[in-house]
């Protein structure tokens, strides 16, 4: 239950990250004490409010029952100190040292220098060290396609438009059928994913919604 619920979080896809969120506490209930699927539990229902329809205050709640749980079985457990700083973080709280001690714990997982870099690059002064810390997960995890959709992300916040141009060419060489990016309607990317849409499909008008659909995006025949 566990393994198959990391893998359905692979894609970030909204039906099988609520899967894998019923995978993990089918392991929570197999196993009670094993921490690891507490953590899959925070992790799941984090990404199911970002990029599928659970409930943003829901989800908060089940996730820090979930750290709770899962620091109080294991408080070395660096995956844990991560689902930690993914929480304080999401409640704007200073998540800094929190990071920094999840990698101090678990050097060797990409996932937490990936969110560590999600964290960093909100302000223009993390950019650059955010960039480093996802060049280094992904020489941890070179396959990730997540990690290097959000490498050619930094790279063009940075201007790095080469770079992240190369960065992309690899992604799409090495998945190509990877979601292109998260689902947020004020994303550049989306507005020119839908007008093209749009366009190839002669439609009148394209929708594209965010990720728990409190928002959206409408694109005329024109693909505008």
């Amino acid at each position: 239950a566990y393994l198959r619920g990391r893998q359905l979080m692979v894609n970030r896809r909204s039906d099988e990250l609520e899967q894998a969120l019923t995978e993990f506490r089918r392991a929570t209930r197999l196993d009670p004490d094993f921490a690891l699927a507490w953590v899959g539990v925070a992790d799941a229902a984090q990404l199911a409010a970002s990029y599928g329809t659970l409930d943003y205050a829901e989800s908060m709640g089940i996730r820090q029952e979930a750290v709770d749980t899962a620091i109080g079985l294991d408080p070395e457990l660096g995956e844990a100190h991560l689902a930690k700083a993914q929480l304080m973080s999401a409640r704007g709280l200073d998540a800094d040292a929190q990071y920094q001690r999840a990698i101090e714990l678990s050097p060797g997982n990409a996932t937490t220098y990936h969110w560590y870099a999600n964290y960093l690059r909100e302000s223009p002064a993390g950019l650059p060290r955010a960039v480093e810390l996802l060049r280094h997960a992904l020489e941890i995890d070179p396959l990730s396609s997540i990690i290097r959709r959000g490498l050619v992300g930094c790279l063009a916040m940075q201007g790095r438009y080469a770079e992240a141009q190369q960065a992309l060419d690899r992604l799409l060489e090495l998945d190509p059928d990877f979601p292109n990016h998260e689902p947020d309607p004020a994303l550049k990317e989306t507005v020119e994913a839908l007008g093209a849409r749009v366009l190839e499909e002669k439609a009148d008008l394209g929708v594209a919604f965010d990720g728990d659909a409190w928002s959206l995006l409408g694109g005329g025949v024109n693909g505008s």
